[in-house]
């Protein structure tokens, strides 16, 4: 954690308050991609099972390369990095998508209580901004937030796909502050669907100016409050460079990209 201070622009360590919640989240946002590149490598070199990250070594690689993960690697690692600055944080267990009868975990966020009230700072979404945990909070950013509790007492987060701009629902079914949850639910989730989810590379990252860019499947998105700007990348190597350009990845790491499946 020793390098994160300065990897992060900040002059000095955050305190834990709101307005140094605001200074964490937003520059990793800008900083950490929500992406599977090392997954990609592992199955495309016959991996059976993925093995996942521990803190330290997420945030060395993400400093030196400028890669990320998924949610519960890159929550885990933002859990720890919150919790080293002195911030009151947990774990969140989460389900995506709309209620089919079935409760399961497939996602993990990070919570971070200040005072009475606890916020969303969520490793995939990249929203640029704490959400507050607070029944009938409404935020705007590249799309639109909506916080909830139901009325059997769950805590749902309705937004968008960045690229598709279909409903998005996130339902909190669990808090814990027991880190190794997060990679046991990782380990659990390595089936059929996790392989084909991972069969094509993607990345996603805000920027500075408050956008968010996606690249997949040949194609580079920045999404914005007022629209969706799509570039079409000619070739694996035009898709690379834009990995190194715009996602700050480093050439070594973009290298190793492989076909997708």
């Amino acid at each position: 954690m020793e390098h994160a201070t300065e990897w992060l622009g900040l002059s000095e360590p955050p305190t834990p308050t709101l307005d140094g919640l605001r200074q964490v989240y937003s520059r990793w946002c800008t900083r950490v991609p929500f992406d599977n590149l090392l997954i990609r490598q592992s199955l495309a070199a016959g991996a059976r099972v993925v093995q996942g990250m521990r803190p330290e070594e997420f945030l060395r690689t993400a400093r030196e390369q400028g890669v990320g993960n998924l949610c519960m690697e890159s929550a885990e690692a933002l859990h720890a990095l919150l919790s080293a600055y002195g911030f009151d944080a947990a774990l969140g267990l989460c389900q995506i998508g709309a209620d089919s009868g079935t409760l399961r975990a497939n996602h993990v966020t990070v919570l971070v209580a200040i005072g009475t009230t606890r916020y969303i700072v969520d490793t995939t979404l990249l929203t640029g901004f704490p959400l507050p945990l607070v029944h009938g909070a409404r935020l705007s950013g590249v799309a639109p937030y909506a916080v909830d509790r139901h009325p059997n007492g769950f805590w749902e987060l309705s937004t968008l796909t960045l690229v598709g701009r279909k409903p998005k629902l996130i339902r909190l079914l669990a808090v814990t502050r027991v880190p190794e949850v997060s990679e046991a639910l990782y380990q659990s989730l390595q089936g059929p669907d996790y392989r084909a989810a991972n069969s094509v590379f993607f990345a996603q990252l805000g920027t500075d100016d408050g956008a968010i860019l996606t690249l997949s499947r040949g194609s580079l998105y920045r999404t914005t409050s007022s629209g969706i700007e799509h570039t079409a990348l000619p070739d694996t190597a035009a898709a690379r460079q834009s990995l190194v350009d715009n996602f700050g990845m480093s050439p070594s790491a973009t290298s190793k990209l492989p076909p997708d499946t």
